[in-house]
């Protein structure tokens, strides 16, 4: 006598191949998505020290664009003076193709491959700035670096 029962579901074995296949899916997207905002954490370090050194020194110091990298001068009664050495290569780190300014005022400067003559950044030795955005981008992703005028440091990934 057949009792006509029908197997319905899925075996144990079948649902520990899903989740195991789901799981290293999201843990490649994750790595993927996780590894170019390291590259920014010393771009974070690097505004926090310029503030520091700005306050420290008594100076005010700006952040300018030269053609391959960003540079850092003390400012002298509007004019760029002496280099500061905490000037640093990272645009050549981070690896992007397209470099844009755009001011707090909403100004947008594209200074790809292009120096800029004035300062983008500016940090005065009362721990304020004049901040701004800087915006990265490559053909895959993009991502901003942000200073207020507090000096606050914030990093975002354009989509």
């Amino acid at each position: 006598m057949e009792t006509g029962c029908v197997k319905k579901g899925f075996t144990l074995v079948e649902l520990l191949i899903v989740i195991i296949i789901i799981g290293l899916s999201s843990a490649l997207i994750l790595v993927n998505l996780n590894s170019q905002p390291d590259k920014f954490k010393s771009s974070v370090s690097f505004f926090e020290e310029l503030e520091e050194y700005s306050v420290l020194s008594g100076k005010t110091i700006g952040l300018y664009k030269s053609i391959s990298n960003i540079e850092v001068f003390e400012i002298l009664q509007n004019q760029k003076n002496s280099k500061v050495e905490q000037s640093i290569d990272f645009l050549d780190s981070l690896n992007f193709e397209n470099f844009y300014f755009k001011s707090l005022s909403g100004e947008e400067i594209n200074l790809t491959n292009k120096s800029y003559e004035y300062p983008l950044i500016i940090f005065y030795p009362s721990g304020t700035c004049l901040g701004g955005k800087l915006i990265l981008i490559n053909q895959d992703y993009g991502y901003s670096v942000t200073i207020l005028n507090n000096c606050e440091v914030q990093i975002g990934q354009i989509n």
